[in-house]
């Protein structure tokens, strides 16, 4: 069997309220910078795209039109995802495919704290079917969590929904084997702890709290990487990327490398009350990857960095 490339980013592309003197616009506007994206996105395209804060929807409409043609290959979108609440900006979420989409389902996250009070945050549930490729079909989570370190109550809350939303929906397959298991996107978890020489200390508390809750599921990056996940893997780094941002120069506190953008891969699931013995999916192996996407007026296309991963079966032994 081939292998699967999936790409989780997001991208900053926010409501007219949240650009209201936004310093990138003044550079490049996000008409233009969604174009960008999308040429950097086709320069070497990926089979399946999770990309968070896709909030303006004419920015949506652009990435529908610009990835359905130019022959890209993307033919299955979920652009619009939310509770119908017409007060509240949607999800943001943005799950467009080279592959069918046999299902998707959307649950929003019962908390949300500051501005994310103002969106429809949560997790969006995709079956694709990505068996003529990877031999199995993928069973997707992408999900971009509460912002912001003083948050950490709201965004624990928010985990334990994934898991049991993520559970529950996994529960139904039918023929468990014959899926992989992937969860992308922004989680807004710090995924190292840092010293103040640099040195990277190891997980933090909130992130060993994720893993927790995920039941064991793999994080992909770090299970190539090892320790140095933080220095190699951060995808917020506002010392190098300080217009998109809006951290100059590094100056501002808590203002360093973070790692908050994740792809992991769930193996099987513990007992539960539907089921009384492991549930057992398709192992993948993964070949991890940043990708920064620069430009040369901006420096880079958005404010967090992207994860590529290169999927395949791993060989039953």
């Amino acid at each position: 069997m081939g292998k699967l490339r999936v790409l989780t980013y997001n991208v900053k592309m926010l409501p007219d309220i949240g650009r209201i003197g936004a310093g990138w616009e003044k550079v490049v506007p996000d008409s233009k910078r969604a174009k960008r994206i999308v040429n950097a996105l086709s320069k070497n395209p990926w089979d399946i795209l999770c990309l968070q804060e896709v909030f303006d929807e004419d920015r949506r409409a652009d990435f529908v039109d610009l990835l359905g043609k130019n022959g890209l290959g993307y033919s299955a979108f979920v652009s619009k995802s939310h509770d119908g609440d017409p007060f509240h900006e949607d999800s943001g979420l943005f799950l467009a495919s080279r592959f069918p989409i046999a299902f998707s389902h959307f649950q929003e996250f019962t908390h949300a704290a500051g501005s994310d009070q103002l969106s429809d945050k949560g997790v969006l549930a995709a079956v694709i079917k990505t068996k003529p490729v990877l031999g199995v079909d993928l069973a997707l989570f992408m999900t971009h969590m509460q912002s912001g370190e003083a948050h950490a109550g709201v965004r624990a809350s928010q985990i334990l929904q994934f898991s049991r939303f993520a559970r529950k929906t996994l529960n139904r397959l039918k023929e468990p084997k014959n899926y992989a298991v992937l969860y992308g996107g922004d989680f807004n978890v710090i995924g190292e702890a840092i010293d103040t020489d640099g040195t990277v200390i190891g997980p933090t508390s909130e992130y060993s709290l994720l893993k927790g809750a995920l039941c064991g599921a793999r994080d992909l990056y770090r299970e190539q990487h090892g320790g140095a996940a933080q220095k190699h893997g951060a995808t917020w780094d506002p010392p190098a990327n300080p217009i998109m941002t809006g951290v100059p120069n590094g100056e501002k506190e808590n203002s360093g490398l973070e790692r908050l953008d994740y792809l992991f891969s769930l193996n099987a699931l513990p007992p539960g009350k539907s089921r009384g013995s492991w549930t057992r999916f398709a192992t993948l192996n993964a070949n991890v990857t940043i990708e920064r996407f620069p430009d040369e007026e901006l420096k880079y296309l958005s404010d967090h960095y992207a994860l590529s991963a290169e999927l395949e079966l791993a060989k039953k032994r």
